[in-house]
């Protein structure tokens, strides 16, 4: 009995020595090997067979059946750990990867800077704003009896390029009111004299031109029309309303622009005026 008793104590003692051999192996930093670990891990496991065999647990149990159940056993333990052992083999023996283009190149690829976009050049109305007749010269621009109903619109060509000045036109509409159907009515007519208009040819605007154009009052296709005392009047008691309307057309690098505005003259219609923005025609491209 104390020898059977001294081989169980031996088989476990070696078992647990390999048990924490291998373990000792796995936390040591020493390359990973699981060819190491299946011997360590087989070893023990014949110690443990070997308990198995000469325990006196299974010592009434016949021969034959302690072989069909350690086989069963070592079956399952071998399925069990048959795809981890094979993953970490595969693991250990794959090729080294290869270093990455830019590792392995001594120039360095210069940055491609984004694109910037384009810088305009364009046609602007400036700060004066629509201008009473006589205003650009500074001679006090109030209306006279006599005079055309005529607003001037001065422009400056804007940015490092030449702009095409392709159109610059202008009507002024005196309307009793100016709510929203007036208006909309108002830039209807103005396209239709936009359709008929007979267009000059393009002027180039250097960097920085400044000019205007004007913004008449048409009784009819020939005839501007003289201001009265009546409208003089009319304009500074609110009784009547002028209504002015502009489109500029102009290429930048051969591109298509337009500039539209529409501007109502508000009591008592003296200069500079107090100028009211549309509801309508303020779309500019």
């Amino acid at each position: 009995m104390s020898s059977r008793f001294s081989a169980e104590v031996v088989d476990v003692l070696l078992a647990l020595i390999l048990f924490l051999a291998g373990l000792g192996y796995s936390v040591s930093g020493l390359p990973a090997n699981v060819v190491v670990g299946c011997l360590i891990w087989a070893s023990a496991w014949l110690f443990l067979s070997h308990l198995y065999f000469i325990h006196e647990w299974t010592e009434g149990c016949p021969t034959d059946v302690k072989i069909i159940v350690w086989l069963a056993v070592t079956f399952l333990i071998l399925v069990l750990l048959w795809n981890p052992v094979r993953a970490q083999y595969a693991k250990e023996h794959a090729p080294p990867m290869q270093p990455s283009p830019i590792q392995n190149s001594d120039k360095v690829q210069p940055s491609v800077p984004p694109s910037l976009p384009p810088v305009r050049s364009y046609m602007s109305l400036m700060e004066k704003g629509f201008q009473f007749p006589g205003q650009l010269d500074n001679r006090g621009g109030q209306f006279k009896v006599g005079q055309w109903l005529s607003f001037n619109i001065p422009m400056k060509a804007t940015g490092p390029h030449p702009v095409e000045l392709i159109k610059s036109y202008g009507q002024t509409y005196i309307r009793n009111d100016y709510s929203l159907d007036t208006q909309k009515a108002v830039v209807v007519q103005f396209r239709k004299s936009l359709r008929i208009l007979q267009r000059g040819e393009p002027n180039t605007e250097m960097p920085g031109d400044e000019t205007f154009f004007t913004a008449f009052n048409w009784e009819d296709e020939t005839h501007k029309h003289d201001l009265t005392q009546s409208d003089l009047d009319n304009f500074r008691n609110g009784v009547k309303f002028a209504i002015v309307v502009i489109e500029i057309d102009f290429k930048d690098d051969g591109l298509l622009h337009h500039i539209r505005q529409c501007r109502i003259l508000q009591p008592p219609a003296r200069p500079p005026g107090i100028w009211a923005m549309c509801q309508v025609f303020t779309k500019s491209d």
